[in-house]
């Protein structure tokens, strides 16, 4: 059986499952690595799901020009994820859980990020150029 180095690594977090083998109980510690990437994206391009594994394509916005008519927006992929179809929808749905007792303060973010385009625009409209 294999054990878990737990030298001097921080706990995230653990979770109990059910065993697949035996109907007895799987604790999973997970612990946060040394070479941990973080990285921004602002947009999900494609999703292919499979039914073993599954991808997803992640970009940024590298460049954006606009004009008074038209606006063109130059993205940069940059991340291809390959993750067990499995573990994608377990995801979804911790996500889709982490949505209810976050509800209002959701809600209060779009409000407050509304109202600032809103103030922004007013400003814009009446600035003498």
């Amino acid at each position: 059986m294999a054990t878990t180095p737990k030298s001097n690594k921080r706990l995230l977090y653990t979770d109990t499952l059910p065993s697949p083998i035996g109907g007895g109980k799987r604790t999973i510690e997970t612990y946060e690595g040394s070479d941990v990437i973080d990285v921004f994206a602002d947009a999900v391009n494609r999703t292919y799901l499979g039914p073993i594994v599954s991808k997803m394509e992640f970009s940024r916005t590298v460049l954006l020009q606009q004009d008074a008519a038209n606006a063109t927006e130059e993205r940069e992929l940059f991340l291809r994820l390959t993750i067990p179809t499995t573990v994608l929808f377990e995801a979804i749905g911790i996500i889709m859980d982490s949505v209810a007792p976050n509800k209002d303060a959701l809600n209060q973010a779009a409000t407050a990020a509304t109202n600032a385009i809103r103030e922004a625009i007013k400003k814009a409209k009446d600035a003498k150029f």
